[in-house]
């Protein structure tokens, strides 16, 4: 397949502790009418939980904690002065210490005092997060452990820049455990197909669009078994005998009554024709947490 990118455009008309969380702490604001242009800053975003120290001395702290504990820093890992307490934050292999240290009940009071983000696949910050209940707080402290690799965060976008957590889970959702099970019956064609699809989660989530192609990666697992269908499994008496190939993927938003819904569209053409036809799975994204409203329905263009 092409290499993929999202395009927005407007029309009128495990091991990991997953927990569906109260909001605790803040006042969330209530849905506003999807024609209302004030935004309402929700995130739906991918990426990997980090905890940072903010200062040298609970750096201290929390060395004293570990060796009490019985979990001992690795090499290199003390810091004497501020720019090696820089040094230990920017190492991506801290998280295991980070960990099994701050999941002690005992050092809860640490992990409070810690500097949480997430950060994207290649360790790039995105977001300083705002834990809102002790109950989300370890929801990121498990999110450190290096058996977690990537999650999904929805929250809300504050006015200083941070984001207050309202719940994480891990990536292996339901329609993924799908298409996993799928893989192992298919070729490594249909793996090629997922992991380019899956590389369309390299967004912020900030935006509608990021927030349903997001949303749909992880919630449809329609979106792989079909586009392998139209790529590797052509019906060979129809107009296009070769099989579709996906070229791009495009969202656009529309109101429906006080609704905002999304269709992430999927463009596919011939492979050796200039034949094309388009599929969208509708998502409604009005609300802090999305929800599909049409799994999978031909799209046609107007």
């Amino acid at each position: 397949m092409k290499s993929l990118s999202i395009q927005a455009g407007t029309i009128t008309g495990n091991g990991f502790q997953q927990q569906q969380l109260p909001w605790h702490g803040l006042t969330k604001s209530t849905i506003k009418p999807a024609n209302n242009e004030e935004p309402n800053n929700w995130i739906y975003v991918v990426g990997k939980i980090n905890a940072l120290f903010p200062s040298l001395s609970l750096e201290q702290e929390f060395l004293q904690a570990s060796q009490i504990a019985g979990t001992p820093p690795p090499a290199n890992s003390m810091a004497s002065d501020q720019v090696e307490l820089e040094q230990i934050n920017s190492q991506p292999q801290q998280s295991k210490w980070l960990y099994n240290g701050l999941s002690q009940p005992q050092n809860l009071y640490i992990a409070r005092e810690m500097n949480w983000v997430l950060e994207n696949t290649d360790n790039n910050h995105l977001f300083s997060l705002l834990p809102t209940s002790n109950q989300c707080l370890l929801q990121l402290i498990s999110a450190l452990s290096p058996d977690t690799g990537n999650i999904i965060l929805v929250g809300q976008r504050l006015a200083d820049g941070r984001v207050a957590v309202s719940n994480i889970t891990a990536t292996n959702t339901p329609a993924l455990q799908q298409v996993a099970q799928q893989e192992q019956s298919k070729s490594t064609s249909f793996t090629q197909v997922v992991n380019e699809l899956l590389s369309l989660n390299a967004n912020n989530g900030e935006s509608n669009a990021e927030r349903a192609i997001n949303f749909t990666l992880y919630n449809n697992d329609k979106i792989y078994t079909e586009t392998y269908g139209f790529c590797y499994q052509p019906n060979t008496s129809g107009a296009n005998p070769s099989g579709y190939q996906l070229v791009n993927v495009q969202v656009k938003t529309q109101t429906s009554g006080d609704r905002l819904i999304a269709k992430v569209i999927f463009h596919y053409q011939g492979i050796n024709t200039g034949a094309s036809q388009s599929w969208y799975c509708a998502v409604d994204v009005t609300g802090e947490y999305p929800f599909i409203t049409v799994p999978w329905k031909q799209y046609l263009c107007h």
